[in-house]
């Protein structure tokens, strides 16, 4: 008898649907087609990261702004999203050719080819590290001259020790 009730009771227990939260760890970024994500700085409260539909060129990590949408997003340490803002920069032809912090600024360097004068100028356009947005106008730093748009040169950037 005793035997029959813990079956009874076992197979009820085994029949009912048992329901769990769903765990949902991340949820797919919708305006990105295809999503390609660097880090690129932190700080003692979070990290920087910058997204493009455009993978990073392996050689120098450049990123072409044409057909191209950026995002430069700051997470805190505990995951959480603090702003994600698109750059856009004066010229949709311009080529990142770095993001490095510099004594606890974040610098955005950028190229654009000049035809009107046949150069390849780089920029420095610094950023608001509370919001993500570009601080004063940019700064130009150097130039390549060319004599075809295919022989434009590319700009190295290191920090000097």
């Amino acid at each position: 008898m005793m035997k029959n009730i813990i079956l009874f009771f076992l197979s009820v227990c085994l029949s009912i649907n048992l329901y769990a939260q769903k765990v949902d760890y991340a949820t797919a970024e919708k305006s990105f087609q295809r999503n390609f994500s660097k880090i690129i700085g932190q700080t003692k409260n979070g990290f920087y990261v910058i997204k493009s539909q455009v993978a990073f060129n392996n050689k120098q990590d450049q990123i072409r702004l044409r057909d191209n949408r950026i995002e430069f997003s700051y997470f805190e340490n505990n995951m959480a999203l603090k702003y994600s803002v698109p750059m856009v920069f004066p010229n949709s032809d311009a080529e990142i050719q770095d993001i490095q912090f510099l004594e606890d600024s974040l610098y955005v360097f950028y190229s654009i080819a000049n035809k009107a004068i046949n150069k390849n100028e780089l920029f420095a356009h610094r950023i608001n590290l509370e919001n993500g947005t570009f601080i004063g106008a940019p700064k130009l730093i150097d130039a390549i001259e060319f004599d075809k748009r295919r022989n434009k040169g590319m700009f190295y950037i290191k920090k000097s020790k």
